[in-house]
């Protein structure tokens, strides 16, 4: 049979209804069991109200045992204006708060597992999109999308039934340190949304009440695209400050002119492409090249450079 267990409590005691969600004398979150009803003998129960049998109460006030039983008795829910909870009161429905309370915070198990690593591998995103989605929804600057599927519990309706959600997670790097996701684990999501899916900026795996937080590994492109980032912007001080056009008309007239060089620069590497040189090219490479960006903006650079400082007395 199947039954709920609380592993914090002394002597594991046990209840048959499965809607429990927290014990309700230590307020630890119940795990699933199978058992079989010879291994039951000698474990407590919970009632269907979620207190102990009266029973258990006499059994343990008769020994004057600090065990499970002696535990205090649970507070009075107490209710304000509002019909809200007071702090020192119980939540039996800790999981159904949650989501309520905090929705960029959600709880439940994984379904539709999926990764791209383990796919076709052609996962890309545009560089403003890959640091967009980095500064906004703290994703990693790596092409390794993690998709799955979060399903919540709601709030009870009025029959006692509970209600469900399926809430699509994203969230982008490479797992580190042996942990990995898959189906029907439970977990601790949270993060922001984004046209309906949550970027997870944190996942925690959950497992008989302990959370295990998921690592995901540094990312060398941010490193170096950060320390490229800083580099520029002291090359561009540098540039305003000894081209002798002034500090702000320098620095703007480096960028019109590597602009307009990098323009030049992609619409002769497309004329090249589409020529009979460049389709042999590609033929011979036996692939389909990539827009080579980074090139034509290294180039177009250098050449902004050199006509910044070649041509200033006349700019």
């Amino acid at each position: 049979m199947i039954i709920k267990s609380c592993s914090k409590c002394s002597g594991r005691p046990y209840t048959t209804n499965t809607d429990m969600l927290t014990c309700p004398y230590c307020s630890e979150r119940l795990s699933v069991e199978l058992v079989s009803l010879e291994d039951l003998c000698d474990r407590k129960e919970i009632s269907a109200t979620g207190n102990y049998s009266e029973q258990d109460h006499t059994e343990q006030d008769n020994q004057n045992t600090t065990g499970w039983g002696s535990v205090p008795p649970v507070p009075p829910v107490s209710y304000d204006n509002n019909s809200s909870k007071t702090e020192n009161a119980p939540d039996n429905n800790h999981d159904a708060n949650l989501v309520c309370k905090h929705d960029n915070t959600i709880r439940g198990r994984i379904s539709q597992y999926s990764c791209t690593g383990r796919e076709d591998g052609n996962y890309r995103r545009l560089f403003f999109v890959r640091w967009f989605q980095a500064l906004v929804y703290r994703q990693r600057l790596e092409d390794t999308l993690h998709r799955f599927t979060v399903r919540v519990e709601d709030e009870k309706d009025s029959s006692g039934y509970s209600n469900y959600r399926d809430v699509p997670v994203n969230v982008h790097g490479t797992i580190s340190r042996g942990l990995q996701l898959a189906d029907n684990m439970e977990v601790e999501v949270s993060g922001k949304y984004n046209n309906g899916v949550l970027m997870a900026s944190s996942v925690h795996i959950v497992n008989n009440g302990y959370k295990s937080k998921v690592n995901f590994q540094r990312s060398v492109r941010a490193i170096v695209s950060g320390i490229v980032f800083v580099l520029m912007l002291l090359f561009l001080c540098f540039i305003g400050s000894s081209s002798g056009l002034g500090f702000w008309n320098g620095i703007g007239t480096f960028l019109k002119l590597w602009g307009i060089y990098a323009v030049v620069l992609t619409v002769l590497y497309l004329v090249l492409v589409f020529t009979r040189i460049g389709i042999m090219f590609t033929m011979f490479r036996g692939r389909e090249a990539r827009f080579p960006i980074m090139g034509i903006l290294i180039i177009s650079m250098i050449l902004a450079v050199l006509s910044l400082y070649a041509f200033a007395p006349y700019l």
